[in-house]
């Protein structure tokens, strides 16, 4: 059984395009994030350690619950 090579150039192009759009909302939000923060420290500079130290927090809470969340899936299988 032949796949029909329209299907299959259809789904490439569905699958690359479906990438490229599901990156473009973790950027908008990474971005806007750090804009606010910057505008936060420009308001008040000597909030500055605070500020970018709650941005690296978020960051590392955000890749910890990653890495805990892949590693049960991992024992499950």
């Amino acid at each position: 059984m032949n796949p029909n090579p329209l299907i299959s150039a259809a789904s490439v192009i569905a699958a690359g395009l479906a990438v490229g759009l599901a990156s473009i909302g973790p950027g908008v939000g990474q971005g806007t994030a750090a804009g606010q923060a910057v505008e936060g420290i420009a308001r008040q500079p000597g909030a500055e350690g605070k500020i970018r130290g709650g941005l690296l927090n978020n960051s590392k809470e955000l890749g910890l619950d990653y890495i805990k969340w892949k590693s049960k899936q991992m024992s499950i299988e």
